[in-house]
C-alpha cells in the first residue's frame, strides 16, 4: 500500500507484442487503463498532479472511452 508504481500509465502505453494486431494491441491498452482508472479513483490519490490535460490522461480517457464502447458493441 506504501509504494507506488513509477508511472503507470506510460507503461500502459509501452505495450507492445509481435503477436497482436494494432487493434488487439490497443484493445489491451485500453482495458489496462479503464483497469488502472477503476482502481486508481477508488483506493489512491498518488497520480491526482499528473491528471492535468496532457498526452497520458488523453490516453487514459480514450482507453476507458474504447473500452466502453467495446463492452456496449458486445
Amino acid at each position: 500500500m506504501r509504494d507506488t508504481p513509477e508511472d503507470p500509465i506510460g507503461k500502459i502505453m509501452a505495450i507492445s507484442n509481435d503477436k497482436w494486431s494494432i487493434e488487439e494491441t490497443h484493445l489491451v491498452q485500453a482495458f489496462l487503463c479503464c483497469v488502472l482508472a477503476r482502481n486508481y479513483f477508488a483506493h489512491h490519490t498518488y497520480l491526482d498532479n499528473n491528471f492535468i490535460p496532457d498526452e497520458k490522461s488523453a490516453f487514459m480517457l480514450a482507453g476507458i472511452i474504447v473500452t466502453l464502447l467495446y463492452l456496449l458493441d458486445s
